[in-house]
């Protein structure tokens, strides 16, 4: 395998990293976090605009995001949206900025939200195994795209434990 081929390799590796660190990032986990309303889409001026290019989200507190719009006519529209996220999220107007209580996460949900985030690791460990698979037809030594393999699946499962134990459910191990 020449430099090109494990190049390619080793980026569709780090490509499927980067979209688990997303898709984890945008589980719930019991906590405010800025990525909870990635998925928000603001009518504006007849488009939807994604709520990360029409305002400032910020953390007040473990329980608490602050939304504080570019333009302050949005409050409402902010407000709205994401209510219709059905997510449970409670958002408020106070003044210009909307505050969204994110309330305590009932254990059904957690469970839910921690399976949510192993099919996105099986996912990316699928995507690093595929990109294994691809590379393993190039000729020249295929312990080191094996080890990169290793290395990348043991990354995905640092991030999985990370998100279930920010999620309140620990992996049993066996």
């Amino acid at each position: 395998m020449g430099d090109t081929g494990k190049d390619t390799c080793q980026e569709r590796m780090s490509q499927a990293m980067e979209t688990l660190r997303r898709d984890l990032g945008s589980i719930r986990a019991g906590r405010a976090h800025p990525d909870m309303l990635s998925a928000v889409k603001v009518p504006d001026s007849g488009m939807e605009t994604l709520l990360t290019q029409a305002a400032t989200i910020g953390v007040e507190d473990a329980r608490t995001l602050s939304v504080k719009p570019w333009d302050e006519s949005q409050v409402e529209a902010i407000k709205q949206a994401i209510l219709a996220l059905d997510s449970g999220l409670d958002p408020s107007i106070v003044g210009t900025v909307v505050r969204v209580a994110i309330p305590p996460l009932p254990e059904e949900k957690r469970k839910t939200y921690v399976m949510q985030a192993r099919a996105a690791a099986n996912k990316a460990k699928t995507a690093v195994r595929n990109a294994q698979h691809d590379s393993e037809g190039d000729e020249g030594p295929r312990q080191q795209v094996r080890d990169l393999a290793d290395r990348y699946t043991s990354q995905i499962d640092q991030a999985l434990r990370a998100k279930e134990h920010r999620c309140g459910r620990r992996r049993r191990r066996r």
